[in-house]
């Protein structure tokens, strides 16, 4: 058990977990634990040093789009992470990618589409709320991305 201030998410304490747990030589082969201890960083690193198999779900996508399950969520665009773009059903290309921080200070790529684009497209209303602006894709990191997407 662990006390934490409530501004602590409990996934940032997976990994203090698991070292209190290694630390007493109680850390089990596999440990399940629900949405709020996992995310697709401790996927992917949490068999490697420690040589334990984290299972959970990852917490769900949050867009308005995947929540009323109506519209484009990320899923629906092709990333090609090579040539550094996202394509949408529609077939048009993104115009920018940057990698930039997300709220909590991970590193996430923000993809933004032609803004011509966008306002012009016949399904606008299914993909973004924005009367003005171009679509914004926010997505992990690729090994983190994929991860995921394997869920």
């Amino acid at each position: 058990m662990e006390t934490t201030p409530a501004t602590t998410g409990d996934v940032e304490m997976t990994q203090v977990i698991h070292q209190a747990l290694v630390d007493k030589h109680l850390l089990p082969q596999k440990h399940i634990v629900d949405t709020a201890y996992v995310d697709a960083q401790h996927l992917l690193t949490s068999e490697t040093p420690l040589g334990l198999e984290l299972l959970g779900p990852v917490p769900s996508n949050s867009s308005w789009q995947e929540k009323a399950k109506l519209g484009f969520e990320l899923s629906c665009f092709t990333v090609d992470w090579e040539h550094r773009h996202a394509t949408c059903r529609q077939g048009h290309i993104s115009k920018s990618w940057h990698q930039r921080s997300d709220n909590y200070g991970y590193p996430v790529i923000q993809v933004r589409e032609r803004r011509p684009d966008c306002v012009a497209c016949s399904v606008r209303s299914q993909c973004t709320h924005s009367p003005a602006t171009a679509r914004v894709l926010t997505l992990k990191l690729q090994p983190l991305y994929e991860a995921e997407a394997k869920l």
